[in-house]
């Protein structure tokens, strides 16, 4: 390569030399650069799995080329030197030399070397330069291709791919995936100095205290040496106490926006009175030192209660019998046992104008109150009352008047026994009551033997009618059709198979006695009245319990649904009973007598029936007696161990007499069943809505009423009038005082339970508050609970069957019932404050 001047066989064997040395330091370059190559391939490979000690390895690999490199050149490097010592001495021992011929050697020698260490100091850049491409691909292995900014990694990178630019300011490098021509995805960002600088300034631990820390050793919250609880944000679950500037208690939406406030000036959904117990929340977020905590196996805490009982952090609240769980991020769900919401901030009206006055104050801490009312006691015991028994003839008894006959119930909806639930419900005699109306005994219709449970139509004689019959005798006559009974019987047992876990139960049958009779009072209906109506009770028991199909069965009358008043409003202040005190201790004294025979005649010591009752109510309600059936009868229910609402009877669709039709009966079975259930196979009360309390501000001339509502807040409803729902005047609530009818203005809901009002004359003392009177609309009321409850059955029309034409509505055929809570009626003397 470099020539050998053939002159000095010495000269010749040291250019040999350099020579050698030169492809050795070609073969390690080489070498080198294939290490380079093989590390920053193994390095890639090793990013796709994620394999950090990949990344450490390149590193080592291509440092450790790039010293050995170094090495070599620098040995390399002193070789030439060493070599051109000794060609300087050469070229004097040759100068000695006379002839040209050497000397031209000499030169041509030295001429050779030069050259060479110009190409060794090529070779030395290069390496320099493989070790810069190898740092560089180290680099891109670990970051992907990394452009100087994110407009010139836009450019150059495909679609799909991702590329890494330095910035923006807050971070050492950004890598983005590119969606489109113009843009790309933000993935991740490897965080610069100044970054890692605000993390080591916020690390400030009391070395007093004590301080939980995350995966990393970051300090996330701890307590100081004086038990003060330190952290950025204090969390419940789902509720999140942030700081910030504002003195008052703030819940934002997950928007950013402002959902409630404990600011009196500012109007707010729900609160306390001036929002002063809410504000409070702010004092005691430091717990006082003589504290407990739970702690987990690590030593960190899981809760904490101050000294006052206060929970500080937990998976859920509870108190005494409020239990708040994790749910909706979005608002606060209140729910049973069985899992069932009981109250939904989300239902709540917001009230007042908004102007933040004293008034809205009142109506929050009267609304906190109404709902706390509402919750208090869920978990208590049930009354104790005979339950459904397996392997025993359970029997469910309804009685009153024409509502519970099912008069006007036609055409027959329930033919055939409904796919939920099996086949062993029974009726004694082809329908579920006896033929006659008024009959003392119990005659059933076409045989004395059980049917299956179905909805037939028939004269007082027995004889059945078939819907060209009904067509021919058209809508709205005493004609008795499909029974409430017959789809809440259906649907109760369904809940019972399933609580039991069986598809069906042959062993265990329900047998359903209607004995009804139309157009009757409680006292009519009472034992030992002539006629002494009521015998059809202890007669249709007594012929159940003779039936050879059930012979060595025993026998439990697990409920009595009473369903009644209407005639006892008709009879008014010349009634038995005018008063709602002399109505309430009739019909305990009835279901005494029930639960006596019932005993006699089974002789098998059950315990007493739970007893369910309907209100009386909607156009069939009279005024002069200040709603006192519908009162006595919210009485039982609300006062009374052993009695359970099943609803009033106004809200469902009905014909000109005001009976429901054939869809208001199955309608209103469907609210018995859900009640049924409830109580005996759930072990819980039936919802229930209606006005608890009332009050007069003589000198605002305000009147504010307070709601009870089981089931969640309430809003305004239309029952139906026909078959058409309407908007009931003053959402149906009126007043009095003595006789004289006042005229009330602004009826409003101004909170979740709690309505507004205002006179429109000063009465001379606190006025008689009323709800759902006849003359105000009809009996008819407009607030009402709404129910996430889906009925197993659905509004049907039967053309050419006798069934109202107008029933025929679109809105309604084909989709279940509506289980809202409907409002009850009541009559309340208002307090004064």
């Amino acid at each position: 390569m470099f020539g050998t001047p053939a002159t000095d066989a010495a000269l010749e064997a040291r250019v040999a030399q350099l020579e050698a040395a030169l492809a050795s330091l070609t073969g390690t370059v080489t070498g080198n650069a294939g290490d380079a190559a093989g590390a920053i391939e193994a390095v890639a490979q090793q990013r796709e799995a994620g394999d950090d000690a990949a990344h450490q390895g390149i590193a080592e690999a291509v440092d450790g080329s790039v010293r050995r490199t170094e090495d070599v050149a620098s040995m390399l490097g002193g070789e030439i030197v060493q070599r051109a010592q000794e060609t300087a001495a050469l070229g004097q021992k040759v100068s000695a030399v006379k002839g040209e011929a050497v000397q031209a050697s000499v030169i041509a020698a030295s001429d050779a070397i030069a050259s060479d260490v110009a190409t060794v100091r090529d070779a030395r850049g290069e390496v320099l330069t493989a070790r810069d491409q190898a740092q560089a691909a180290a680099q891109t292995a670990l970051f992907g291709t990394i452009h100087p900014d994110y407009a010139t990694g836009l450019a150059a990178t495909a679609i799909g791919a991702e590329w890494v630019s330095y910035g923006p300011a807050s971070s050492y490098a950004t890598r983005w995936l590119k969606t489109s021509a113009t843009t790309a995805q933000f993935q991740d960002a490897y965080p610069n100095k100044a970054a890692f600088d605000r993390v080591n300034d916020a690390l400030n631990p009391d070395p007093e205290g004590a301080m939980a820390v995350d995966p990393d050793g970051l300090g996330i919250g701890g307590t100081l040496g004086d038990g003060t609880l330190v952290g950025k944000q204090l969390a419940l679950s789902g509720v999140e106490l942030i700081p910030t500037d504002d003195p008052h208690l703030t819940v934002l939406d997950p928007d950013g926006l402002v959902a409630w406030t404990a600011d009196p000036a500012v109007a707010r959904t729900f609160s306390t009175a001036e929002g002063k117990e809410i504000d409070a929340l702010c004092e005691v977020v430091q717990p006082s030192t003589d504290a407990n905590a739970g702690v987990d196996r690590d030593g960190l805490a899981t809760w904490y209660a101050d000294g006052q009982g206060f929970i500080i952090s937990g998976g859920k609240l509870v108190v005494g019998d409020l239990v708040i769980t994790p749910g909706s991020p979005d608002q606060l769900l209140l729910v049973d046992p069985d899992g069932l919401v009981i109250y939904d901030s989300a239902d709540i009206v917001t009230g007042g104008d908004g102007s933040g006055t004293g008034s809205d104050a009142v109506y929050a801490a009267r609304d906190a109150a109404n709902v706390a009312y509402a919750m208090a006691g869920r978990n208590d015991l049930m009354p104790i009352v005979q339950q459904i028994e397996r392997g025993k003839v359970n029997i469910i008894l309804t009685y009153g008047q024409s509502l519970r006959r099912s008069s006007r119930g036609y055409p027959p909806l329930t033919t055939v026994q409904p796919a939920y639930s099996d086949t062993h419900v029974y009726s004694f005699g082809q329908a579920c009551r006896p033929a006659d109306d008024d009959d003392t005994v119990y005659q059933p219709v076409t045989s004395a033997a059980l049917y299956p449970l179905l909805a037939v139509c028939h004269y007082n004689n027995g004889t059945l009618i078939d819907n060209a019959g009904l067509a021919a005798i058209g809508p709205d006559t005493a004609v008795p059709g499909e029974s409430f009974s017959i789809s809440a019987a259906y649907w109760l047992r369904q809940q019972c198979l399933a609580k039991w876990g069986v598809e069906e139960d042959a062993d265990t049958p329900f047998v359903v006695l209607d004995c009804a009779v139309g157009g009757k009072s409680v006292a009519h209906l009472s034992k030992g009245a002539t006629p002494n109506l009521y015998n059809r009770i202890p007669s249709g028991l007594t012929q159940i319990r003779d039936l050879p199909a059930f012979a060595g069965k025993e026998f439990r009358l697990v409920l009595v649904d009473w369903g009644q008043g209407e005639n006892d409003y008709y009879e008014g202040l010349s009634g038995a009973n005018p008063d709602a005190q002399k109505y309430q201790a009739a019909v305990q004294k009835l279901m005494d007598d029930i639960y006596a025979d019932t005993l006699a005649i089974f002789n098998n010591g059950q315990k007493r029936p739970a007893v369910f009752i309907a209100q009386a109510g909607g156009a069939f309600t009279t005024d002069a007696t200040n709603l006192h059936v519908g009162q006595a009868q919210l009485n039982l229910v609300t006062q009374v161990d052993g009695y359970f609402p099943t609803g009033p009877n106004y809200p469902v669709v009905n014909v000109p007499s005001a009976h429901p039709d054939n869809n208001g009966y199955r309608w209103l079975g469907q609210y018995c069943g859900r009640a049924w259930a409830s109580v005996l196979v759930h072990g819980r009360r039936p919802n229930i809505v209606y006005p608890r309390r009332a009050t007069w501000d003589a000198e605002t001339n305000e009147i504010i009423i307070d709601f009870m509502s089981t089931g969640g807040a309430i809003s305004e409803g239309h029952p139906f009038d026909g078959f058409t729902p309407q908007v009931v005047a003053n959402l149906g609530i009126s007043a009095k005082y003595g006789s004289a009818v006042l005229t009330l203005s602004d009826v409003r809901l101004v909170g979740a339970m709690t309505v507004a009002a205002k006179l429109v004359t000063t009465p001379a003392g606190p006025p008689l508050v009323q709800i759902g009177t006849k003359a105000l609309d009809n009996g008819y009321i407009g607030l009402r609970c709404a129910s996430r409850m889906t009925s197993p059955e659905t509004y049907t029309f039967i053309p050419n069957a006798g069934q109202d034409p107008a029933a025929n509505v679109p809105t309604l055929v084909g989709k279940p019932y509506n289980l809202d809570d409907w409002c009850w009626a009541a009559s309340l003397q208002s307090e004064q404050i």
